[in-house]
């Protein structure tokens, strides 16, 4: 089944406890599966399709960026969508969390990096119109967001790390919102991370 069902790119994450979920590629579903067994333990229908997915360090939740650029959460031990609501303009291409699990990051086929405080989408969870605040918005790429990286001893020196396919890679100050370095390379640049010393 699992080669049958591809993921898509960005649409994996591990979920803790020996079990993972899997965007599955031009289709409007999620396979959580067991690491013990071949096949899906469970197999989520969305209304949409999933670009990426992201997991809380403990896999209490699991957050999915679709391609209309609305993101879902859900918990994947029970299966109840917790929360949703509109990110980005188009979709949502990038996507990390925090290591203490506070703040979500996102990147955009919209050119935009957005930041987003878990526990305000979690208080959103009983009000079906409620949307959680944006925390910091960038907006110093030209084409679409393809990596994001959060990183930083403190949450004053938390940085925000993106790349895109204009070739750039940009950091943030998650406190301030200031760009702090920009980097120009030949060509799209497809991942970003951060080197243990910068956290």
């Amino acid at each position: 089944d699992c080669a049958r069902d591809q993921p898509s790119p960005g649409g994996l994450c591990d979920l803790a406890s020996g079990a993972f979920a899997a965007a599955q590629r031009g289709r409007p579903a999620i396979h959580l599966y067991d690491c013990a067994r071949d096949q899906p333990a469970f197999r989520c229908q969305v209304p949409e399709e999933v670009r990426v997915l992201v997991a809380t360090s403990d896999g209490a939740y699991c957050l999915a960026g679709g391609a209309s650029g609305r993101v879902y959460c859900w918990a994947p031990r029970t299966g109840l969508l917790v929360a949703s609501w509109e990110a980005h303009l188009r979709a949502v291409t990038a996507a990390a969390l925090s290591p203490g699990d506070d703040l979500l990051l996102l990147g955009g086929a919209d050119a935009l990096v957005t930041a987003w405080g878990l526990a305000d989408a979690l208080a959103c969870a009983n009000d079906p119109d409620a949307a959680p605040a944006c925390l910091r918005t960038w907006s110093a790429h030209a084409l679409d967001v393809t990596s994001v990286a959060h990183g930083g001893p403190t949450a004053a020196s938390a940085l925000a790390v993106s790349a895109s396919l204009d070739g750039s890679v940009k950091v943030h100050s998650l406190a301030t919102g200031d760009l702090l370095h920009s980097v120009l390379l030949d060509g799209p640049v497809r991942g970003a991370a951060l080197a243990p010393a910068c956290d």
